[in-house]
């Protein structure tokens, strides 16, 4: 018992001493009392982190994601965080903005036993780098891993980009833009692939002008409208993979008296 002879204090064994702190059976309800009156007399603390040793667990989680201030991440934590919550269990946040060092910092903590599990919600190291973490703890993906042996969540970016596709084409759009987020991300590289294959499917020209990448902000959506108007050939159409710059556009586009069309 730290900073005080529990055992001698209290009249009892260190392994009684343990029993109470830890809340567990088998002591009279005299030697609960005489344990307590000692705590209570050496203002006692009990040593987390010793604790955490002795069971080999941290009860936290770490969560790295690229932007604290990004909506959809935003959410992310949050369901993380109530599930925590029910287990128990604490988040520990690392914001990366895509910087592998930062990444890295949040696997070492695995490595080094700081934290239980890792949640990556959405990576930039490769994966030659996060494979010689793979063996220090659970890490988590929130991308489609393919043939990896990790545990992941996702939806299918192949598919849903598609169907965007498809719509505007059927509402009569021919020259159709993208933005993604970031090109060589798992995510990004599943929407240009859509983009890719939805225009050889059609025999529509591959227009690499038409792609906008790198943006996440309502600000980027302004950037994005500039270079649309300075485009000798515009598209008529643009699907947008983030709600925070398709506000932009939107906004910027009314400011400029440029007309959007609902569909």
């Amino acid at each position: 018992m730290e900073n005080l002879k529990g055992e001698k204090m209290a009249g009892v064994s260190i392994t009684t001493v343990s029993r109470v702190i830890n809340n567990q059976p088998y002591v009279s309800l005299e030697k609960i009392e005489a344990v307590r009156r000692a705590i209570e007399t050496s203002k006692y603390e009990k040593n987390i982190n010793a604790v955490h040793l002795s069971k080999g667990k941290t009860f936290l989680i770490g969560v790295a994601i690229p932007f604290f201030n990004h909506p959809f991440f935003a959410l992310i934590v949050e369901g993380i965080a109530n599930e925590a919550l029910n287990s128990n269990y604490k988040m520990v946040l690392f914001q990366t903005n895509y910087e592998e060092s930062r990444e890295i910092e949040s696997l070492d903590m695995l490595k080094q036993k700081q934290i239980d599990a890792l949640i990556i919600c959405s990576r930039i190291c490769e994966w030659n780098v996060i494979d010689t973490y793979l063996n220090y703890g659970p890490i988590i993906f929130c991308e489609n891993t393919g043939d990896k042996n990790v545990s992941s969540i996702y939806m299918d970016h192949y598919k849903s980009f598609s169907k965007g596709l498809e719509y505007l084409y059927s509402k009569g759009h021919r020259k159709i833009g993208i933005c993604v987020g970031r090109k060589v991300g798992t995510n990004g590289v599943q929407r240009i692939s859509a983009y890719r294959d939805f225009l050889r499917k059609l025999n529509e020209p591959f227009e690499s002008e038409y792609i906008f990448s790198d943006y996440y902000d309502f600000e980027d959506g302004h950037e994005i409208v500039e270079k649309l108007i300075n485009l000798n050939n515009p598209p008529s159409a643009l699907l947008v993979s983030n709600d925070q710059v398709a506000a932009g556009i939107v906004t910027c586009s009314k400011e400029k008296g440029i007309s959007i069309r609902q569909l």
